[in-house]
């Protein structure tokens, strides 16, 4: 969905998915960012979320300030 084009090193990266999930946490009120759990595994998939038009548009507005 989006591109930063360019690569990052580890700790940006972190920090970047850090800052995202922090700020769905505050805007949520919610002190962990809320995966779920499923009996089932998935192969190849270690987190799973219920789908947030919102909570996209907010990662994705984070990931174009990085762009800059």
């Amino acid at each position: 969905m989006n591109s930063t084009y360019r690569k990052y090193t580890r700790e940006e990266a972190e920090r970047i998915e850090k800052t995202i999930m922090d700020t769905i946490k505050a805007v949520k009120n919610e002190e962990y960012f809320h995966n779920w759990w499923e009996d089932k595994k998935l192969s190849g998939i270690t987190e799973m979320r219920v789908w947030n038009y919102a909570e996209v548009q907010v990662a994705y507005a984070l990931l174009e300030l990085c762009k800059k």
